[in-house]
């Protein structure tokens, strides 16, 4: 809009405008209705399209159900982060203290 006008256009400050200034507000406020008419319907598909991914699965589409169990397993992994100081090795018990290389090595428990 311009810069003259006053910011906030009530009865008043319109009535004081002349018909040049009332043609270019009206002017500008088309162009703004025209692009958010166009954001709007952008958004509209982007909406269905995303309804239509989310109740496709593999009963009502071509998917094979294989993606579903990909879907799924990334849903349900937990967020944490592996630990990366851990080493593991061979013949090392997590439940006992020692370690072995073979099995006659291990004493009975």
């Amino acid at each position: 809009m311009n810069q003259d006008l006053p910011s906030q256009l009530d009865r008043d400050c319109l009535s004081q405008l002349s018909k040049e200034d009332l043609v270019d507000i009206i002017i500008e406020q088309a162009l703004v209705i025209q692009q958010l008419q166009a954001i709007i319907l952008e958004l509209k598909l982007e909406i269905e399209s995303l309804r239509v991914s989310r109740d496709t699965d593999s009963k009502t589409s071509s998917k094979p159900p294989s993606t579903e169990l990909l879907k799924k397993l990334e849903l349900n992994k937990p967020q944490t982060k592996p630990e990366k100081n851990r080493i593991a090795f061979r013949g090392v018990s997590a439940k006992s203290n020692h370690s072995c290389k073979s099995a006659s090595d291990c004493p009975d428990y």
